[in-house]
């Protein structure tokens, strides 16, 4: 099968791998959401940095 295009391979150090799930407070959530919309990123890319 010939490749129809579409979105390149990530390299096995690009993959994100592992997930991880949080519980917080509705505070909490809303202070992680307001910070990184200040910082310009998502919550995940937030919590990565």
């Amino acid at each position: 099968m010939t490749n129809k295009g579409g979105r390149p391979r990530l390299s096995a150090s690009q993959k994100k791998k592992y997930k991880v799930d949080v519980k917080m407070s509705t505070e909490e959530y809303y202070t992680l959401k307001s910070k990184a919309m200040e910082a310009g990123r998502n919550k995940s890319e937030y919590i990565r940095q």
